[in-house]
Protein backbone atom coordinates (compact mmCIF):
# COMPACT_ATOMS: atom_id res chain seq x y z
CA UNK A 1 0.00 0.00 0.00
CA UNK A 2 1.35 3.44 -0.65
CA UNK A 3 0.81 6.16 1.88
CA UNK A 4 1.53 9.70 1.83
CA UNK A 5 2.36 10.69 5.26
CA UNK A 6 1.96 14.88 5.67
CA UNK A 7 3.38 17.24 8.72
CA UNK A 8 4.25 19.52 9.75
CA UNK A 9 7.77 18.53 11.41
CA UNK A 10 9.91 15.39 11.53
CA UNK A 11 12.87 15.46 13.45
CA UNK A 12 16.29 15.87 11.81
CA UNK A 13 17.86 12.30 12.76
CA UNK A 14 17.12 9.13 14.45
CA UNK A 15 18.63 11.02 18.25
CA UNK A 16 14.33 12.39 17.74
CA UNK A 17 14.30 16.40 18.27
CA UNK A 18 11.36 15.84 19.30
CA UNK A 19 9.18 18.91 20.98
CA UNK A 20 5.85 17.51 20.39
CA UNK A 21 3.34 14.99 20.40
CA UNK A 22 2.78 15.29 16.25
CA UNK A 23 6.38 14.75 16.11
CA UNK A 24 6.95 11.84 17.97
CA UNK A 25 3.90 10.09 16.95
CA UNK A 26 5.50 10.36 13.37
CA UNK A 27 8.92 9.81 14.28
CA UNK A 28 8.04 6.49 15.84
CA UNK A 29 4.97 5.62 13.89
CA UNK A 30 6.15 6.15 10.53
CA UNK A 31 9.29 4.38 10.90
CA UNK A 32 6.92 1.05 11.92
CA UNK A 33 4.69 1.52 9.28
CA UNK A 34 7.16 1.86 6.19
CA UNK A 35 8.61 -1.48 7.63
CA UNK A 36 5.24 -2.98 6.24
CA UNK A 37 3.94 -0.34 3.71
CA UNK A 38 5.65 1.93 0.22
CA UNK A 39 5.61 5.13 3.27
CA UNK A 40 6.57 8.41 1.97
CA UNK A 41 6.96 11.41 4.70
CA UNK A 42 5.75 14.93 3.76
CA UNK A 43 7.27 16.80 6.55
CA UNK A 44 10.18 20.05 7.13
CA UNK A 45 13.07 18.03 9.36
CA UNK A 46 13.66 20.21 12.48
CA UNK A 47 16.48 19.80 14.94
CA UNK A 48 14.05 21.31 17.44
CA UNK A 49 15.88 24.13 18.63
CA UNK A 50 13.64 26.73 17.68
CA UNK A 51 10.23 26.56 18.95
CA UNK A 52 7.31 27.03 15.88
CA UNK A 53 3.73 28.15 17.62
CA UNK A 54 0.50 28.92 16.00
CA UNK A 55 0.97 32.56 15.78
CA UNK A 56 0.08 35.30 13.03
CA UNK A 57 3.68 35.71 12.19
CA UNK A 58 4.32 32.23 11.05
CA UNK A 59 0.93 31.72 8.50
CA UNK A 60 2.49 32.72 5.39
CA UNK A 61 5.56 29.53 5.93
CA UNK A 62 2.87 27.85 6.42
CA UNK A 63 1.01 28.60 3.73
CA UNK A 64 3.73 28.10 1.47
CA UNK A 65 4.50 25.13 3.06
CA UNK A 66 0.77 23.37 2.57
CA UNK A 67 0.86 24.06 -1.09
CA UNK A 68 4.37 22.50 -1.70
CA UNK A 69 3.41 19.40 0.26
CA UNK A 70 0.37 19.36 -2.07
CA UNK A 71 2.18 18.91 -5.00
CA UNK A 72 4.64 16.31 -3.11
CA UNK A 73 2.05 14.34 -1.87
CA UNK A 74 0.14 14.08 -5.50
CA UNK A 75 3.74 12.71 -6.51
CA UNK A 76 3.31 9.89 -4.45
CA UNK A 77 0.51 8.68 -6.30
CA UNK A 78 -1.17 7.14 -2.77
CA UNK A 79 -3.64 4.83 -2.39
CA UNK A 80 -4.19 6.48 0.82
CA UNK A 81 -3.02 10.10 2.31
CA UNK A 82 -3.00 10.85 5.35
CA UNK A 83 -2.48 14.58 7.21
CA UNK A 84 -1.34 14.92 11.46
CA UNK A 85 -2.80 18.55 12.13
CA UNK A 86 -5.33 21.11 10.70
CA UNK A 87 -2.21 22.69 8.79
CA UNK A 88 -1.19 19.50 6.67
CA UNK A 89 -5.60 18.03 6.70
CA UNK A 90 -6.22 20.53 4.07
CA UNK A 91 -3.05 19.12 2.02
CA UNK A 92 -3.80 15.16 2.09
CA UNK A 93 -7.63 16.58 1.41
CA UNK A 94 -6.57 17.65 -2.12
CA UNK A 95 -3.98 15.63 -2.98
CA UNK A 96 -6.19 12.71 -2.21
CA UNK A 97 -9.14 14.43 -3.84
CA UNK A 98 -6.54 14.73 -7.03
CA UNK A 99 -5.57 11.18 -6.94
CA UNK A 100 -8.92 9.97 -6.10
CA UNK A 101 -6.95 8.31 -2.91
CA UNK A 102 -8.57 7.72 0.35
CA UNK A 103 -7.96 9.84 3.17
CA UNK A 104 -7.45 10.02 6.34
CA UNK A 105 -6.88 12.56 9.47
CA UNK A 106 -5.47 11.91 12.47
CA UNK A 107 -6.34 13.82 15.55
CA UNK A 108 -4.08 15.14 17.90
CA UNK A 109 -7.22 17.52 19.91
CA UNK A 110 -9.76 19.84 19.00
CA UNK A 111 -9.03 23.18 19.85
CA UNK A 112 -12.42 24.76 19.17
CA UNK A 113 -13.39 26.69 21.86
CA UNK A 114 -9.85 27.16 23.19
CA UNK A 115 -7.85 29.42 20.51
CA UNK A 116 -9.67 32.95 21.53
CA UNK A 117 -9.14 31.70 25.46
CA UNK A 118 -5.88 34.01 25.43
CA UNK A 119 -3.58 30.78 25.66
CA UNK A 120 -2.34 31.33 22.42
CA UNK A 121 -2.78 35.27 21.92
CA UNK A 122 -4.49 37.93 20.75
CA UNK A 123 -4.88 36.29 17.10
CA UNK A 124 -6.54 33.07 18.15
CA UNK A 125 -10.02 33.68 16.42
CA UNK A 126 -7.83 33.39 13.09
CA UNK A 127 -6.53 30.04 13.78
CA UNK A 128 -10.10 28.37 15.28
CA UNK A 129 -11.59 29.99 11.99
CA UNK A 130 -8.71 28.27 10.32
CA UNK A 131 -9.94 25.15 12.26
CA UNK A 132 -13.51 25.40 11.39
CA UNK A 133 -13.19 25.60 7.61
CA UNK A 134 -10.82 22.02 7.72
CA UNK A 135 -13.14 20.19 9.92
CA UNK A 136 -15.47 21.06 7.09
CA UNK A 137 -13.49 19.08 4.81
CA UNK A 138 -15.08 15.41 4.86
CA UNK A 139 -12.74 12.34 5.20
CA UNK A 140 -12.64 8.48 4.97
CA UNK A 141 -11.63 8.23 9.09
CA UNK A 142 -10.35 10.11 11.57
CA UNK A 143 -8.28 8.66 14.36
CA UNK A 144 -8.56 10.18 17.56
CA UNK A 145 -6.32 10.08 20.07
CA UNK A 146 -8.46 9.64 22.99
CA UNK A 147 -12.06 9.55 23.83
CA UNK A 148 -12.06 13.08 24.75
CA UNK A 149 -10.81 14.10 21.49
CA UNK A 150 -13.50 12.02 19.61
CA UNK A 151 -16.20 13.29 21.34
CA UNK A 152 -14.83 16.87 20.26
CA UNK A 153 -15.28 15.99 16.66
CA UNK A 154 -18.44 14.41 16.96
CA UNK A 155 -19.41 17.81 18.37
CA UNK A 156 -18.15 19.47 15.85
CA UNK A 157 -20.34 17.48 13.22
CA UNK A 158 -18.13 14.42 12.59
CA UNK A 159 -20.06 10.77 12.43
CA UNK A 160 -19.33 8.57 15.37
CA UNK A 161 -18.73 5.53 13.21
CA UNK A 162 -16.08 7.68 10.64
CA UNK A 163 -13.63 7.89 14.11
CA UNK A 164 -11.75 5.25 15.56
CA UNK A 165 -9.62 5.90 18.70
CA UNK A 166 -5.66 5.33 18.65
CA UNK A 167 -3.87 6.40 21.94
CA UNK A 168 -0.40 7.88 21.68
CA UNK A 169 2.81 5.80 23.15
CA UNK A 170 6.30 5.46 24.11
CA UNK A 171 9.15 3.54 22.51
CA UNK A 172 9.71 0.63 24.91
CA UNK A 173 12.78 -0.14 24.27
CA UNK A 174 14.15 3.33 24.45
CA UNK A 175 12.13 4.00 27.98
CA UNK A 176 13.83 1.04 29.09
CA UNK A 177 17.16 1.95 28.29
CA UNK A 178 16.14 5.06 30.07
CA UNK A 179 15.44 3.64 33.50
CA UNK A 180 18.30 1.18 33.28
CA UNK A 181 20.62 2.39 36.45
CA UNK A 182 19.02 5.38 37.38
CA UNK A 183 18.52 6.39 40.80
CA UNK A 184 15.89 9.52 41.13
CA UNK A 185 17.15 12.49 42.77
CA UNK A 186 15.23 12.65 46.46
CA UNK A 187 12.87 15.51 46.31
CA UNK A 188 13.08 16.47 42.80
CA UNK A 189 10.24 17.16 40.35
CA UNK A 190 10.32 17.32 36.98
CA UNK A 191 8.59 19.27 34.26
CA UNK A 192 8.81 18.21 30.21
CA UNK A 193 6.17 20.57 27.73
CA UNK A 194 6.63 23.78 25.68
CA UNK A 195 6.43 26.99 28.05
CA UNK A 196 3.24 28.58 27.37
CA UNK A 197 0.76 29.87 29.40
CA UNK A 198 -1.64 26.59 29.13
CA UNK A 199 0.76 24.32 30.54
CA UNK A 200 0.71 25.92 33.54
CA UNK A 201 4.44 25.50 34.32
CA UNK A 202 3.64 28.90 37.13
CA UNK A 203 0.94 26.55 38.82
CA UNK A 204 4.60 23.73 39.41
CA UNK A 205 6.84 26.49 40.72
CA UNK A 206 4.11 27.69 43.18
CA UNK A 207 3.58 23.92 44.41
CA UNK A 208 7.61 23.93 45.03
CA UNK A 209 7.30 26.96 47.05
CA UNK A 210 4.91 25.74 48.82
CA UNK A 211 6.50 22.29 49.38
CA UNK A 212 9.98 24.71 50.88
CA UNK A 213 7.12 26.49 53.06
CA UNK A 214 6.73 23.29 54.92
CA UNK A 215 9.96 21.81 55.15
CA UNK A 216 11.06 19.96 52.08
CA UNK A 217 14.23 20.15 50.73
CA UNK A 218 12.39 20.13 47.19
CA UNK A 219 13.74 20.97 43.64
CA UNK A 220 12.27 21.45 40.46
CA UNK A 221 13.70 21.06 36.85
CA UNK A 222 11.79 22.19 33.84
CA UNK A 223 12.60 20.85 30.38
CA UNK A 224 11.53 22.97 27.51
CA UNK A 225 11.34 26.23 25.79
CA UNK A 226 8.88 28.73 25.48
CA UNK A 227 7.95 32.47 25.89
CA UNK A 228 6.81 31.86 29.87
CA UNK A 229 10.58 31.28 30.20
CA UNK A 230 11.36 34.68 31.46
CA UNK A 231 7.98 35.08 33.83
CA UNK A 232 8.85 32.15 35.31
CA UNK A 233 11.96 33.03 35.78
CA UNK A 234 10.62 36.08 37.58
CA UNK A 235 8.04 34.09 39.30
CA UNK A 236 10.74 32.08 40.99
CA UNK A 237 12.58 34.74 42.11
CA UNK A 238 9.56 36.51 43.84
CA UNK A 239 8.55 33.29 45.96
CA UNK A 240 12.56 33.12 46.77
CA UNK A 241 13.33 29.62 45.37
CA UNK A 242 15.16 30.84 42.48
CA UNK A 243 17.60 28.23 43.22
CA UNK A 244 15.53 25.24 43.41
CA UNK A 245 14.13 25.78 39.86
CA UNK A 246 16.56 24.49 37.12
CA UNK A 247 15.54 25.58 33.35
CA UNK A 248 17.38 23.67 31.38
CA UNK A 249 15.69 24.52 27.87
CA UNK A 250 15.44 22.71 25.04
CA UNK A 251 16.99 19.20 25.13
CA UNK A 252 17.74 17.93 21.09
CA UNK A 253 18.15 13.73 22.05
CA UNK A 254 14.65 12.44 23.31
CA UNK A 255 16.77 9.87 24.85
CA UNK A 256 18.52 12.43 27.43
CA UNK A 257 15.06 13.95 27.89
CA UNK A 258 13.60 10.24 28.95
CA UNK A 259 16.88 10.31 31.52
CA UNK A 260 15.86 13.65 32.97
CA UNK A 261 12.51 12.22 33.85
CA UNK A 262 13.95 9.06 35.39
CA UNK A 263 16.05 10.75 37.51
CA UNK A 264 13.27 13.03 39.43
CA UNK A 265 11.57 11.76 42.28
CA UNK A 266 8.05 12.78 40.61
CA UNK A 267 6.75 14.02 37.70
CA UNK A 268 4.44 16.76 37.30
CA UNK A 269 2.09 18.36 34.60
CA UNK A 270 -0.08 21.25 35.44
CA UNK A 271 -1.07 21.63 31.89
CA UNK A 272 -4.68 22.41 30.95
CA UNK A 273 -4.73 22.00 27.36
CA UNK A 274 -3.93 18.41 26.15
CA UNK A 275 -4.75 15.85 23.77
CA UNK A 276 -3.26 13.33 25.49
CA UNK A 277 0.63 13.94 26.73
CA UNK A 278 2.72 11.41 25.54
CA UNK A 279 5.00 12.64 28.59
CA UNK A 280 2.62 11.17 31.20
CA UNK A 281 3.01 7.53 29.43
CA UNK A 282 6.75 7.98 29.26
CA UNK A 283 6.51 8.57 33.06
CA UNK A 284 4.49 6.00 34.03
CA UNK A 285 6.40 3.67 31.43
CA UNK A 286 9.42 4.55 33.36
CA UNK A 287 8.59 3.95 36.60
CA UNK A 288 8.72 7.60 37.87
CA UNK A 289 5.16 8.63 39.91
CA UNK A 290 3.12 11.51 38.41
CA UNK A 291 1.15 14.19 39.70
CA UNK A 292 -0.83 15.95 36.79
CA UNK A 293 -4.29 18.05 36.51
CA UNK A 294 -7.34 16.13 36.67
CA UNK A 295 -8.46 17.61 32.94
CA UNK A 296 -10.87 14.85 30.91
CA UNK A 297 -7.73 14.12 29.07
CA UNK A 298 -5.71 12.89 32.00
CA UNK A 299 -8.51 10.93 33.55
CA UNK A 300 -8.62 9.00 30.31
CA UNK A 301 -4.98 8.80 30.10
CA UNK A 302 -4.59 7.56 33.15
CA UNK A 303 -7.82 5.73 34.05
CA UNK A 304 -9.06 7.93 36.41
CA UNK A 305 -6.18 7.90 38.73
CA UNK A 306 -4.70 4.59 38.62
CA UNK A 307 -1.37 5.86 36.36
CA UNK A 308 -1.27 9.20 38.41
CA UNK A 309 -2.42 10.97 40.91
CA UNK A 310 -4.53 13.85 39.99
CA UNK A 311 -4.60 17.24 41.55
CA UNK A 312 -7.47 20.36 41.02
CA UNK A 313 -6.35 21.64 37.87
CA UNK A 314 -4.88 25.22 38.43
CA UNK A 315 -4.53 24.57 42.28
CA UNK A 316 -1.11 25.03 43.49
CA UNK A 317 -1.49 23.85 47.08
CA UNK A 318 -3.50 20.91 45.99
CA UNK A 319 -0.54 19.61 43.76
CA UNK A 320 1.64 19.84 46.58
CA UNK A 321 -0.70 17.60 48.81
CA UNK A 322 -0.39 15.72 46.34
CA UNK A 323 3.36 15.34 45.80
CA UNK A 324 3.66 15.80 49.39
CA UNK A 325 2.08 12.10 49.55
CA UNK A 326 4.46 10.78 47.60
CA UNK A 327 7.37 12.39 49.45
CA UNK A 328 5.70 11.13 52.88
CA UNK A 329 4.48 7.98 52.37
CA UNK A 330 6.73 5.28 50.58
CA UNK A 331 3.97 3.03 50.59
CA UNK A 332 1.54 5.12 48.20
CA UNK A 333 4.80 5.68 46.03
CA UNK A 334 4.89 2.02 45.02
CA UNK A 335 1.75 1.24 44.83
CA UNK A 336 1.42 4.32 42.04
CA UNK A 337 4.62 3.02 40.26
CA UNK A 338 2.96 -0.87 40.33
CA UNK A 339 -0.64 0.27 39.00
CA UNK A 340 0.92 3.11 36.20
CA UNK A 341 3.06 0.40 35.03
CA UNK A 342 -0.08 -1.50 34.28
CA UNK A 343 -1.43 1.17 33.03
CA UNK A 344 1.40 2.59 30.97
CA UNK A 345 1.91 -0.75 29.01
CA UNK A 346 -1.52 0.14 27.42
CA UNK A 347 0.61 2.97 25.40
CA UNK A 348 3.36 1.43 23.23
CA UNK A 349 4.46 2.96 20.01
CA UNK A 350 4.68 -0.61 18.28
CA UNK A 351 1.53 -2.28 19.56
CA UNK A 352 -0.10 1.45 18.14
CA UNK A 353 1.33 0.84 14.85
CA UNK A 354 0.36 -2.64 14.20
CA UNK A 355 -3.38 -0.69 15.36
CA UNK A 356 -3.05 1.68 12.56
CA UNK A 357 -1.82 -0.46 9.86
CA UNK A 358 -4.97 -2.35 10.50
CA UNK A 359 -6.99 0.78 10.32
CA UNK A 360 -5.47 2.10 7.06
CA UNK A 361 -5.87 -1.36 4.81
CA UNK A 362 -9.60 -1.85 5.81
CA UNK A 363 -10.46 2.15 4.76
CA UNK A 364 -8.27 1.47 1.84
CA UNK A 365 -10.16 -2.05 0.67
CA UNK A 366 -13.57 0.04 1.48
Amino acid sequence: MRIALATEFLPSSDAGEITGGVEAYTHYVGALLAKEHDLTIVAKRTDGASLDTARLGSLWQRVVFAARSVVTSWRVDPDLVMGTNYVTHPVVWLAGRARRAKVVFWYPDVLIGTWRSGAFGKTGWIFELLERLVLALPADRYIAITDTVADKLVAQGIPRDKIVVLPCGYDAAEVAAAADGVEFVPRRLTVVGRLVTYKRVDVAVRALAALVERGHDATLRVIGQGAELEPLRELARSLGIAERVEFVGHVARHADVLRMVAEGEVFVSASEVEGFGIVLAEAMGLGVPAVVSDIDVFKEVTEEGRGALLFRAGDAAHLADRVEELFTTPSARAALVESASEVGSRYRWDKIAEATSVVLEAVVSE
